[in-house]
């Protein structure tokens, strides 16, 4: 019979989850992640993290996550939409806009970044935490430009002189 499209027959099992994988749940991340390694931030504030970690802790896994926007509309289902190659280009175009205009060279194309704490910090968001909490204490402007970025190898340098 030709068009009987709808059948059950013929399913493959498809082991992974229907929604894309992110960043965070591909598997040589948290493979990484085991091992004591964290995703580096993506926020503009803090995208250039990895250009100041000590290049011992810094690491990288090819970027193989799939990113999405997720729609809501009023009275309907959320819709999840792979980003097109035009978005991911678009973001990636303003992150490295960003790290030019702070003086710091745009980043690898395809690379997720993965960085390990000083060890008095538990994670990776405690450390940006702590940065949060410098930056607001000491005055330094809280947007990624020269100022910022060199305060922060100051400080990230000097938090893994003290635990080595």
């Amino acid at each position: 019979m030709v068009g009987d499209w709808a059948a059950d027959e013929g399913q493959l099992r498809d082991e992974l989850p229907h929604e894309p994988l992110p960043p965070e749940l591909l598997p040589a991340v948290m493979a990484a992640s085991e091992r004591g390694w964290f995703l580096a931030p993506e926020a503009p504030m803090w995208c250039f993290l990895p250009a100041v970690w000590p290049s011992a802790q810094r690491a990288w896994v090819p970027d193989r996550s799939l990113r999405v926007v997720r729609v809501r509309r009023e009275g309907a289902a959320e819709t999840v939409i792979p980003f097109s190659a035009w978005d991911f280009e678009e973001q990636e175009e303003f992150i490295n806009q960003v790290l030019v205009s702070a003086g710091v060279p745009p980043r690898p194309f395809g690379r997720l970044w993965l960085l390990r704490p000083p060890q008095r910090f538990r994670d990776l968001s405690a450390v940006v935490d702590a940065l949060d909490a410098g930056v607001d204490a000491e005055g330094v402007p809280a947007w990624c430009c020269p100022e910022l970025v060199a305060w922060t190898r100051t400080r990230i340098r000097t938090w893994f002189v003290t635990t080595s």
